[in-house]
């Protein structure tokens, strides 16, 4: 029998735990800078409009991530975002699926963030910011897809500039 993790794309993965690292150990919004992010993720970040972007080439079955960082002016804090995507509509997200909520959820609140549900218009819940210092990290029901096997996957995730 195969193990779900083997299901995953190995760049995915590793994408993934960068991610991580990054999210756990950033300790402010004015480390979101290109060269810090960069340097994370090993990558070069090339502007792009009003924000410096890099987007990957495939990691396995068509999927691909980026990474955004805009910066900070007098009325907002440096942004950072994070997202996985495939330009085929519907397509499998089972490789992507090393960073699901659950896994996110876990690690951030063991490295000292504090999660809280954000209440969506319509009740129930809109999704979630995670709190540590001055970041706001936000993942709403828009940025999870459903897996086969059941997972919430992480699609995407950014800074707010929430207080």
């Amino acid at each position: 029998m195969t193990s779900v993790a083997s299901s995953h794309s190995p760049a995915a993965v590793r994408v993934a735990q960068q991610l991580m690292t990054f999210l756990t150990t950033v300790p402010s919004s004015e480390a979101l800078t290109v060269d810090v992010v960069g340097q994370q993720f090993g990558v070069t970040l090339n502007a792009d409009s009003e924000r410096s972007v890099y987007r990957s080439g495939d990691l396995g079955s068509g999927w691909n991530y980026g990474v955004a960082v805009t910066p900070g002016n007098r009325t907002m804090k440096r942004g950072f975002e994070f997202w996985f995507y495939n330009p085929t509509p519907g397509a499998d997200p089972t490789p992507i699926c090393a960073l699901n909520l659950d896994a996110l959820r876990q690690q951030l609140v063991a490295h000292g963030f504090v999660e809280r549900v954000v209440a969506s218009e319509r009740g129930g819940d809109d999704g979630s910011d995670f709190l540590k210092g001055d970041l706001v990290l936000t993942v709403t029901g828009r940025d999870l897809v459903a897996a086969p096997n059941g997972d919430a996957c992480i699609t995407r995730l950014q800074t707010t500039d929430g207080r």
